[in-house]
């Protein structure tokens, strides 16, 4: 057991977190998006849009065809809504492409204490995450062909509808490898977006947790230059957190919107599908959407809470023995600017914290009970 742990260690290695802004970089260059490069430089990246667009219309196609079938409907729209979400971060990225540059410069410039705990857990979730993705693309991947060996069926990943005839001989070998490539490209484009994410904000809430300890060990002295230099700390987080959410916020608000109803569509298909293999798509589909809004929560949560933690700690360092009325000046403009927390919002609708997953969750139950109701009664009839 040892030996395998050793293993693993050596095949999935603990990273810094900054790391991992390089890392979701180089992964986005394999679609095409050169952060650093001119904006002509990405036609790369657009024609991967253009497919992926491509293949939203395909499937949004398919659920027209029988606009009235509730188990069609059910089972097209996440993919519709999936797609869609990442064609959405798709074109934000290219947009923000200097300013997400900017943040990531800054942070990096910052000078950050990290603690080996912190690069560990991190690590693991980024492996966790990663497995979660892979997960419905491996079972979308694997089924047209195993559907082929099996019975000769020729089959797609996805539910596509196309203008012409696409199960002959020649023509279906190249549609079913045009679905994979967009199935790749789409998995690459979600899953760097978030870690990118995901990255900054543990940076940042990293960065508080320092400026927290500095606070609180604070040398209430004659001079104010270390507090200066803190308040400047501050100042630099605060900026960067209100860049991340201009950035990101409407896709916050996109994934509020769809997450109930892709969770309940595809824990519907689970339910009441006799194929095996759309109830295995629909499984993995439903289980890395609840993480994906899991993890967004989470996040958001971790960044709300460093951020109100640095208020108690301006007030607990000992102002009182200050005999400098300009530091004490200083500390009272420091705990207002720190009563407005920072936090991760949907288009200001909203904060993204555990309380939105309780939200969240309990309309997909309820949606989900409903949706089922109408489907017995359907059947009765």
């Amino acid at each position: 057991m040892r030996k395998l742990l050793t293993i693993l260690k050596n095949y999935f290695p603990t990273l810094e977190i900054h790391n991992f802004l390089d890392l979701t970089i180089s992964m986005l260059k394999y679609v095409g998006f050169e952060i650093e490069d001119s904006y002509n430089g990405c036609l790369f990246y657009w024609l991967v849009v253009i497919n992926l667009t491509g293949a939203t219309i395909s499937s949004g196609a398919s659920i027209f065809s029988k606009p009235f079938d509730i188990e069609k409907i059910t089972y097209g729209l996440p993919v519709v809504a999936s797609t869609l979400m990442i064609i959405l971060k798709s074109i934000v990225l290219f947009i923000n492409k200097d300013k997400i540059l900017m943040i990531m410069n800054e942070l990096k410039s910052i000078n950050q204490e990290q603690g080996t705990n912190s690069s560990k857990m991190f690590t693991k979730f980024f492996y966790g995450y990663l497995l979660s993705l892979l997960s419905p693309l491996i079972v979308n991947i694997m089924t047209p062909i195993v559907k082929i060996l099996v019975s000769g069926e020729k089959t797609f990943p996805l539910d596509m509808k196309f203008p012409v005839d696409v199960t002959n001989n020649f023509i279906y070998p190249l549609v079913l490898l045009w679905t994979y490539w967009n199935l790749i490209n789409g998995f690459i484009i979600f899953f760097a977006t978030d870690v990118l994410l995901y990255s900054f904000i543990r940076i940042i809430s990293i960065e508080f947790e320092t400026l927290q300890h500095s606070f609180e060990n604070l040398n209430i002295s004659e001079t104010s230059d270390e507090l200066k230099t803190l308040i400047c700390h501050q100042n630099e987080l605060y900026d960067a957190c209100i860049k991340l959410e201009r950035i990101f916020s409407i896709t916050f608000f996109y994934k509020f919107i769809i997450s109930s109803f892709v969770i309940c569509f595809t824990a519907f298909q689970c339910s009441t599908s006799s194929d095996t293999s759309k109830i295995l798509v629909n499984m993995t589909i439903c289980i890395a959407n609840f993480n994906q809004i899991g993890l967004q929560c989470f996040f958001g949560q971790m960044l709300k809470n460093a951020s109100e933690n640095v208020t108690n700690s301006i007030y607990n360092c000992q102002w009182e023995n200050s005999t400098n009325m300009n530091v004490k000046r200083l500390l009272i403009v420091c705990i207002a600017r720190s009563n407005r927390h920072v936090a991760l919002t949907t288009l200001k609708f909203s904060e993204i914290t555990f309380e939105q997953l309780t939200y969240i969750l309990t309309s997909t139950y309820s949606y989900f009970t409903v949706l089922r109701q109408i489907y017995v009664n359907n059947k009765l009839d």
